[in-house]
């Protein structure tokens, strides 16, 4: 990650089509994870069981939804 500098700490969000590293809005979460806000991930039970959001599983400012 290129400089974190904290901008997004103690914002609050919801990503939307977050499948795997391909995807635009697994990056937009991994940025705004790294600038400290606090996300929720709307993803399929399709991209959780491909383990497509593993590399946020070690992140604590973070949750699923599951719709």
């Amino acid at each position: 990650m290129i400089g974190a500098h904290g901008i997004l700490k103690g914002k609050r969000g919801l990503i939307l089509g977050v499948f795997n590293e391909t995807s635009i809005a697994f990056h937009v979460a991994e940025r705004a994870l790294a600038e400290g806000a606090e996300l929720i991930l709307s993803n399929s039970p399709l991209a959780m069981r491909m383990g497509a959001v593993k590399p946020f599983e070690n992140h604590r400012s973070f949750s699923y939804l599951i719709s």
